[in-house]
């Protein structure tokens, strides 16, 4: 039971953990298909435009919607992710 004054370690995410909410997305997104979802595929060039799109918006999101530091620490994550996935990190 918790203590009052109590500290609980938490313990730091395995990458198994982190890829939790892809792997129910994937799961979502058939159960959905299975029912008549259509799924478009997009190609690298709209994936590219939309990235572009969302990383011009980040002076606007940054301290305006969502804290500085929030952000950043967000940012760096993406970027260690990435980075550890050998995808580039942008």
């Amino acid at each position: 039971m918790f203590q009052r004054g109590r500290t609980l370690e938490v313990p730091k995410p395995s990458s198994a953990f982190c890829e939790l909410p892809h792997l129910f997305h994937i799961r979502e997104t058939q159960f959905a298909q299975k029912r008549g979802l259509q799924v478009h595929p997009v190609s690298k060039e709209a994936e590219e435009q939309w990235r572009k799109f969302s990383e011009n918006m980040y002076p606007e999101i940054r301290g305006h919607i969502v804290p500085a530091d929030t952000f950043d620490k967000v940012m760096q994550l993406l970027h260690d992710y990435r980075a550890a996935q050998g995808a580039s990190a942008k």
